[in-house]
């Protein structure tokens, strides 16, 4: 387990935002050729829906999840490609019945 204190120091202020509001969410830290850094957010609600953004907190597309669990259909290929074969550098679970855990990868 880790303290908010200690993720805080990790995480995007856009990213620490989408925690305070959220019950249940998970972050997936992803880093791409060329030095760019992803995060695939999971929401963990009814639709499920999972949202990548570029390290600067801009929406990038959503690859699976949603009201039909497909997603939106707009993700470039080279971060669905990504996805399939890379596993997250780091990962994260908040959920405010429970502290913060971190995952190295």
């Amino acid at each position: 387990m880790q303290s908010n204190a200690i993720t805080e120091e990790v995480l995007p202020d856009w990213v620490q935002n989408l925690i305070k509001r959220g019950e249940h969410i998970s972050i997936d830290l992803y880093k791409y050729a060329g030095g760019d850094v992803y995060y695939k957010i999971t929401q963990h609600m009814s639709d499920g829906q999972v949202i990548m953004y570029e390290n600067d907190g801009d929406y990038i597309c959503a690859p699976s999840g949603g009201l039909t669990g497909g997603g939106d259909g707009k993700c470039p290929e080279d971060i669905l490609n990504m996805l399939k074969k890379k596993k997250s550098v780091r990962s994260w679970e908040y959920n405010k019945q429970v502290e913060i855990t971190k995952h190295e990868h």
